[in-house]
This record gives structure tokens, C-alpha cells and sequence, in this order.
């Protein structure tokens, strides 16, 4: 159990030598985990339009912000999606590259 704790540990400290593509991943990984609360914000904007427009409260335009919020908010969420994985193969290159170095004596941590 020491051992595993040891090493993993040792690839956390690989994993922060680059600090700017961890934070990336970080900040990639947040947004990922903000898209459902602002897809659940975004599509109560767009029933609340759609039932007002229905009703004739609202003009019939009043769904476009709406509409253009989701269309916006699922084309981030692709793009963080697709980022991530880049990321995630980038670092995990890193670190292997890294701890391979580490192994044979190349690196001096």
C-alpha cells in the first residue's frame, strides 16, 4: 500500500512539470463540469421564451437569443470536449516521458 501510495505521488509530481498544460487541463475539465448547470439554465431560458411566445406575451423573435445561447453553448462544450482529450494525451505523454527519464537516470527532478 506504501508503494502505490509512493507512486502515485512520484506521477503527481511528474504530472505538475508542466504547469501550463495542467492548469489547461484543469481549466478544460471546469468548464466541462459547468456545461450541464448552463445547459439546464440555457434550455429554461428557451421553454420560458417558447411558452411566452406560444401564450402571445412575447413576440415570436423572443426565441432567438435563446436558441442562439444553446446553439453557442453546445458548440463550447464540443470544443472542450475535444480540448480535453488533447490535453489529457499531451500530459500523459509528459508524464511518461518523464518518468521513463526518471528511470534511466536521464532526469534530474
Amino acid at each position: 500500500m506504501r508503494t502505490l501510495l509512493v507512486e502515485r505521488i512520484r506521477l503527481l509530481q511528474l504530472s505538475l512539470q508542466d504547469r501550463k498544460a495542467v492548469a489547461g487541463l484543469v481549466l478544460v475539465h471546469a468548464g466541462g463540469a459547468l456545461a450541464p448547470a448552463a445547459a439546464a439554465l440555457s434550455t429554461g431560458w428557451l421553454v420560458a421564451a417558447l411558452t411566452g411566445s406560444a401564450s402571445g406575451r412575447e413576440p415570436a423573435t423572443a426565441i432567438v437569443w435563446p436558441l442562439v445561447a444553446m446553439a453557442a453553448l453546445l458548440a463550447v462544450t464540443e470544443v472542450l470536449e475535444a480540448l480535453g482529450g488533447a490535453l489529457e494525451q499531451f500530459v500523459a505523454g509528459r508524464v511518461d516521458a518523464l518518468a521513463t527519464r526518471s528511470r534511466t537516470g536521464a532526469w534530474r527532478g
